[in-house]
């Protein structure tokens, strides 16, 4: 043990990273959900398009699996938090929703392509938390995907998640 370290702290049970530790609580961040909304939450981050990453270094395929990780660790702390708040109910998995992707990025990505590819492993995320049955088209979710550039000092980055169901059209 290094000097100021106790025994107790060494000895825990639950393992968390010093990021993991300092994402929890953060309840108060969190968007306030409308009253046809299932889910509301945020998550820190940074975006990046990994279209725009150097793929012929042999590095690129571990770099990108370390982000999509990431994003999907990030996602899921912030469902987490947001389901066992009071209030909360199940949802239904299969049920037909419309998830609403809203980043905050310091510079505009390419908005047809680039949000895309920097949000890819969102979708994954609330597949494996059960939000959602799957980001397949057979699966009956809508997903759109927004943008806002922000370059003021103090802005917090990352991704707004909101989901409700989905609307029958006529």
């Amino acid at each position: 043990l290094r000097e100021g370290h106790s025994e107790r702290r060494r000895t825990r049970l639950v393992t968390l990273t010093l990021a993991e530790a300092v994402a929890l609580g953060r309840r108060r961040e969190q968007p306030r959900k409308a009253p046809d909304e299932l889910l509301a939450v945020f998550a820190r981050g940074r975006l990046l398009n990994p279209l725009n990453q150097r793929m012929d270094v042999p590095w690129f395929a571990g770099k990108h699996a370390r982000y999509k990780r990431d994003w999907k660790d990030r996602v899921y702390m912030a469902v987490l938090e947001a389901t066992t708040a009071p209030g909360w109910r199940q949802i239904d998995p299969h049920e037909p929703k419309r998830v609403t992707f809203h980043a905050i990025v310091p510079k505009a990505l390419d908005s047809i392509d680039g949000l895309r590819a920097a949000m890819k492993a969102l979708p994954d995320a609330l597949k494996d938390c059960g939000i959602i049955s799957g980001d397949h088209d057979g699966a009956g979710h809508e997903f759109v995907y927004s943008q806002e550039a922000r370059r003021k000092a103090g802005t917090v980055y990352g991704v707004e998640i909101r989901v409700a169901l989905r609307g029958i059209r006529t």
